[in-house]
Parts: C-alpha cells; sequence; structure tokens
C-alpha cells in the first residue's frame, strides 16, 4: 500500500468506526501510561491504593509543554496502529516523544500507599471536611448536553441556589463558571492528586500579573479579584462533581482528601503552556498545583456515584483559618464489570461572595 493511499484510506476507516469504540481506545491507551494499581477492597474501602503520584521531595517543576502538537500525537498513536501513523510524519519523528508529558510527570513524583476510605461511613462535617455529597433526582435528569444555553444555565443557577445557600447562608452572591462535560474521549487526571488552582495567593498574583487571563475563564478572573466591588470580595470556590451515566460510577471515581487533615503546604506549583481552542489554539501559560504526600492526610471517595448525587467540595477558601482547599484525583478501580458505563461527568466551578470586611490573607502579607 502506498504512502498516499494510506493518506486517504486511515481517515476513511476511521470514520468507519463507531465513536465510542475509538473513545475506549483512547482511554485503555491512556490507562496503559499508568501502572496497574494495587489495593486490597474492603466492604468498599480501598486499602493500600499504590499508585497515586505525588510531588517528590525538593523537586521543582519546569513548565510542561501541553502543546497541541504533543496532545494530538498521543491520542493519533491510540487511533490507528503505529505502522500507519508513522506515514504521516518524517522518519526522525519519534511517535514515542508524545509520552514526554507523562514521562516529566513520572520523573518528578514517586507513589505513596494510601486509603482511600468510602465517605458513606464518614459522620461528615463540610466545615472540618470542606466536601459532601449532595443528593438530588433532579442532577440526574438535567439537561447536562446543553450547558451552554443561556436559559439551561440559568436553570443551573436556580437548581444550584438553595445548596449554596444552605453551605453559606452569607454568601451575597455566587457565579457558576462555564461546566465541563467530561467522556471517556476527555482527558481526566486519574492518578493526579492535584489543585486547580493554587492556593498561595501571593505567588498567585505574581504570576498573573506578567501572564494573560484569558476573558472567557470567568472564574481564575474573579479569583485575581476582577469580579469584585467595593461592598464584596471572593470568599470561596467550589468544585461540583456529578456522574451523567445511566448507571452508577464504578471505575475512576472521585477521590479528596479531608482538608482538616492537610494544608497549603501539601502542595507543588506547576506552571503549563497550555493550547486554548477558543483563542485558536494559542498557548497560554496557566497555574496549578499537585499534591506532595503527608502521611496524616486522609483520602475519601462516595462509592457507587449516581447521577443523582453531586460532590460538592472546595478548589479554593480565602479564609483558610479551617478549610483552605481539596486536593483530588480520579483513580482506578479493577474489576469493574460490563454493566457499569465508562465514566462520564460534569464538572463545574462555583466562584462564591461574600460582604467585604476584613483584609484578604494576600493584603495582610503585603503590609507585614
Amino acid at each position: 500500500m502506498t504512502e498516499i493511499t494510506v493518506l486517504f484510506a486511515a481517515p476513511t476507516m476511521m470514520a468507519l468506526v463507531p465513536k465510542m469504540s475509538i473513545a475506549n481506545k483512547i482511554s485503555k491507551g491512556m490507562d496503559t501510561l499508568m501502572p496497574t494499581a494495587n489495593y486490597t477492597m474492603i466492604n468498599n474501602n480501598v486499602m493500600g491504593y499504590d499508585s497515586l503520584r505525588f510531588s517528590k521531595p525538593g523537586v521543582e517543576f519546569e513548565v510542561l509543554d501541553l502543546s497541541l502538537n504533543n496532545i494530538f500525537t498521543m491520542l493519533w498513536r491510540f487511533i490507528i496502529p503505529s505502522s500507519i501513523a508513522r506515514r504521516f510524519h518524517t522518519q526522525d519523528f519519534d511517535l514515542d516523544q508524545a509520552k514526554s508529558i507523562y514521562d516529566a510527570y513520572q520523573r518528578s513524583t514517586w507513589t505513596q500507599r494510601v486509603d482511600i476510605l468510602d465517605a458513606r461511613e464518614l459522620d461528615n462535617d463540610f466545615n472540618r471536611t470542606g466536601f459532601d455529597l449532595i443528593t438530588d433526582d433532579t442532577f440526574s435528569t438535567f439537561d447536562w448536553d446543553n450547558i451552554h444555553n443561556a436559559k439551561v444555565q440559568e436553570d443551573l443557577h436556580d437548581m444550584m441556589a438553595p445548596y449554596i445557600n444552605k453551605y453559606y447562608p452569607n454568601a451575597t452572591r455566587f457565579f457558576i463558571g462555564p461546566p465541563v462535560k467530561r467522556s471517556a474521549l476527555s482527558l481526566k487526571a486519574t492518578n493526579g492528586p492535584h489543585m486547580d488552582y493554587v492556593p498561595d495567593d501571593i505567588l498567585r498574583e505574581e504570576f498573573y500579573s506578567r501572564n494573560e487571563i484569558p476573558e472567557h475563564q470567568k472564574v481564575v478572573q474573579c479569583l485575581m479579584g476582577h469580579c469584585t466591588n467595593e461592598g464584596e470580595e471572593l470568599g470561596a470556590i467550589l468544585g461540583a462533581w456529578v456522574p451523567t451515566m445511566n448507571t452508577p460510577v464504578c471505575d475512576k471515581p472521585l477521590a479528596i482528601i479531608d482538608a482538616s487533615s492537610s494544608s497549603p503546604e501539601d502542595v507543588t506549583t506547576i506552571t503549563a503552556s497550555v493550547p486554548n481552542m477558543k483563542l485558536w489554539g494559542k498557548s497560554l501559560q496557566q497555574m496549578f498545583a499537585i499534591v506532595n504526600w503527608n502521611p496524616l492526610q486522609r483520602w475519601y471517595y462516595y462509592s457507587y456515584q449516581t447521577p443523582s448525587e453531586m460532590l460538592l467540595f472546595h478548589h479554593y477558601k480565602r479564609d483558610k483559618t479551617h478549610v483552605w482547599g481539596n486536593p483530588h484525583s480520579s483513580f482506578i478501580v479493577n474489576g469493574c464489570g460490563d454493566e457499569y458505563e465508562t465514566r462520564g461527568s460534569t464538572e463545574m466551578r462555583i466562584a462564591v461572595f461574600f460582604e467585604k470586611n476584613e483584609p484578604t490573607d494576600i493584603e495582610l502579607k503585603k503590609q507585614i
């Protein structure tokens, strides 16, 4: 078969492959880059899970290159055989370079055994742990597929209002950032404990004073003080995570750290060059954090979470006296049967505002 024949035949063959078959192949291919998880399941408690990757002590991360070429090549090598894919590249192009993102990550991280306990058995206090599970049948029937529709977004705001009022009755208002829907095709932070936002206010302010924040990244804009007025300020950013399948979650549930068992010092900051399709692929400098292992950390998850259950937790808390945030990660559960669908979920970030009546942490540090 000539190269030009392959050039036209390969996309045609791919078009005939069912979307879910491609999605499953990508998902399985991604999993091959990670070691098989070892653990003991006692009831629904995952004991001695050995595949969460924590930052190595003293390691400082360089900027990660999450370029479109790297990501496309990484996905491409899982869709069609390498023998065919190589024909689309020069002979000196090594398809394994697509793994460079993971290689850099693995060199700078290590695994520690942790117990991930079933939070359904926990006498939980949101103001202590920073997370809680909300049960509402409306979640399972909500129109997540059309979440970008203005009317659906209004419905989402109305649906979440009673819960924000329950957990933060003194809030003056809240804003929901654009929800993200993840399917089998989506990249998930499996075995990668992380924080979406760096808890160090001064470090974050210095970073974004040098780097652009896109207008559509509303929650980051709010985090940097662009959504407040003289009478109020951002007090918390909540994460909301809900399954969107027809079955409960078995593989890749979301695990979170009890905030009272950890601290802002338990993270290592990472900056990354990330392409943004809303800006025509322009790469942006973004900041997040991965977790340092601490033997005092307590990990939890909700076993077999259903589409009627939403996990609410903290991405950021201005007043870090009690709850500062909940590092989180999905993880692998071996042996899920065919009766469980591949995990699909919707996640959103909720910026919660309060009356401004005292200096922020960053303002106090500047005064010192």
